[in-house]
């Protein structure tokens, strides 16, 4: 079967089974990357990368390609890992140019009893109109969150920017007496008021990793939309954070959140958050004074924490392991604390 072939070869295994999870025999997110290549060359199919992590055995991906899989449609809420287990489910929300492959591989390091959804925002793979407000994108991940996971209580996480939308998400469901017994904040600077919306080209020169810009921004300006977005792609499949087999039309379906997401910031006036929270912090950021801005935000108890690695390489093995690590003791202590609140030594 060409599955378990490129499998095989992507893992550099003599033999797969059908039934083994790609993510716990040696799988990560680089690795994944390699497979959606070779599917998209041997099957002339594109997907979405959730969806190989959702479907993680041979078998359950070979249904997928032949069609006989009902595929998520019309929630924002995407399943990443499924679980019967009656423990509350994370939910996770994008950084602000709707991308989620950052959580796949601190996802497979949390109990596999912990059901895990992803937020993927309007207009990122299909052509509905981006959201430019943050408290109603907020109220529609309440409610898709909310209709995949009916009647429980639920835990919330989000990246960068995304850790604004997930706490305006819990203050959504507070107003609805649902329970949140803790947001988890990955390195999320506190709000701003008055932010000013960048230009596209400005938007675009950010897409580069800071450490590796190879132009200047008057350089890059110099360029049409097209030659930028050719220029971020090469860099973004060189740094392996986009498929190999995709076009511009991925990084300027990226832009439309991105370009989105800077107009509802630009006009977000954030309310005070009286639940729990940790802010996780990277070991470059330690000197900035983050948790001073986010105090005046969270009314609740606030616990920062520092983690190794950078903005990017905290969600990369070895860091993300420790992250991970420390995710799941602020979980367990939530979930143990009357209320919500944390629970110290």
């Amino acid at each position: 079967m060409a599955l378990s072939i490129i499998w095989r070869d992507v893992l550099g295994m003599r033999d797969v089974s059908v039934e083994d999870n790609f993510f716990l025999i040696g799988g990560n997110s680089i690795l994944l990357l390699q497979v959606t290549q070779a599917v998209s060359e041997t099957f002339s199919r594109t997907l979405p990368l959730y969806l190989y992590f959702h479907y993680p055995t041979i078998e359950e991906f070979a249904a997928v390609l032949r069609e006989e899989t009902k595929l998520p449609s019309g929630s924002t809420a995407l399943p990443l890992r499924a679980s019967a287990a009656m423990t509350p489910p994370l939910f996770l929300v994008h950084d602000i140019s709707g991308d989620i492959t950052w959580g796949f591989d601190f996802v497979q390091l949390l109990a596999p009893e912990r059901a895990v959804y992803a937020f993927q925002p309007p207009g990122l793979y299909d052509d509905s109109l981006p959201i430019d407000d943050i408290q109603s994108l907020a109220v529609r991940y309440a409610d898709d969150l909310v209709a995949v996971a009916p009647g429980g209580t639920y835990l919330l996480g989000g990246y960068c920017s995304g850790g604004l939308i997930a706490l305006e998400m819990a203050t959504a469901l507070a107003e609805r007496d649902v329970q949140v017994p803790l947001v988890i904040l990955f390195d999320a600077a506190p709000p701003r008021r008055k932010r000013t919306p960048s230009s596209p080209t400005e938007l675009l020169y950010g897409f580069f990793a800071e450490e590796d810009v190879p132009v200047t921004l008057k350089e890059f300006a110099a360029l049409d939309q097209n030659d930028q977005l050719e220029y971020i792609l090469d860099g973004w499949k060189q740094l392996k954070i986009a498929p190999p087999a995709v076009s511009v039309d991925f990084v300027r379906r990226h832009l439309r959140i991105h370009e989105a997401s800077e107009r509802a910031f630009a006009r977000y006036e954030p309310k005070p958050y009286a639940g729990s929270v940790v802010l996780f912090v990277p070991g470059e950021a330690a000197g900035r004074n983050d948790a001073a801005g986010w105090r005046e935000r969270v009314l609740g108890k606030l616990h920062v924490q520092g983690v190794p690695g950078d903005h990017f390489e905290m969600f990369m093995r070895p860091a993300v392991t420790e992250l991970a690590r420390q995710a799941s003791g602020h979980i367990a202590h939530a979930l143990r604390a009357p209320s919500g609140q944390f629970m110290h030594h």
